[in-house]
């Protein structure tokens, strides 16, 4: 490759590898220079090298938030019992409500929470459920799971930390955790701290 189709490369600092290939290959061609040879290998690794050093992670022209801070309220609940009266281990809660950037701000999306109580304990006693909670945002979806404890039959109060399993969107291939802070019995404060 000549010094010319090298500086090009190198300059171009943005180009993907895949890219930086394409123009080395097209270059070469017109040139009558061999890509293939010591030269084009080690000016295709720079270039490589100055596109993961200078740009950042996206998903498509977005970048991929580290942490992410909301508001969620919640609008209704429902129990389905199925044993004894009151919650007991196997009822299903089912919640939803909306979501804001700060408590008094606009709703910029929804949630939907589903909770099977594993154990419960006397009224007033900790029970455990196994929860999953879909995060309807602008720019995608994000799936949530895992295990709270909460007083029998209501929110936690105390903070919890879940698992981001997923998610779609701006938010395909996100892992990580989120962090519940409550607020008061309907409204909470959700950190999700991503890991990509």
């Amino acid at each position: 490759m000549s010094r010319t189709s090298s500086s090009l490369l190198v300059g171009a600092g943005a180009v993907t590898a895949s890219a930086a290939l394409t123009i080395a290959f097209a270059l070469g061609a017109a040139t009558g220079a061999s890509p293939a040879g010591p030269h084009g290998s080690i000016t295709l690794t720079e270039a490589t090298s100055v596109n993961a050093a200078s740009a950042p992670a996206t998903r498509g022209s977005q970048p991929r938030p580290a942490q992410m801070k909301i508001v969620t309220k919640r609008t209704d609940r429902q129990v389905l019992e199925l044993g004894d009266d009151g919650i007991s281990s196997g009822s299903l809660s089912f919640a939803e409500g909306d979501i804001r950037t700060k408590r008094r701000g606009d709703v910029i999306g929804r949630f939907v929470f589903r909770g099977l109580a594993l154990n419960s304990d006397e009224p007033g006693g900790i029970e455990d459920r196994d929860i999953t909670v879909e995060y309807t945002l602008p720019d995608g979806l994000i799936l949530v799971s895992g295990v709270v404890s909460a007083p029998g039959g209501q929110p936690p109060t105390t903070p919890q930390d879940q698992v981001i399993v997923g998610g779609t969107g701006r938010y395909a291939g996100a892992g990580g955790s989120v962090r519940y802070v409550p607020i008061n019995a309907n409204e909470q404060r959700v950190i999700f701290t991503f890991a990509w």
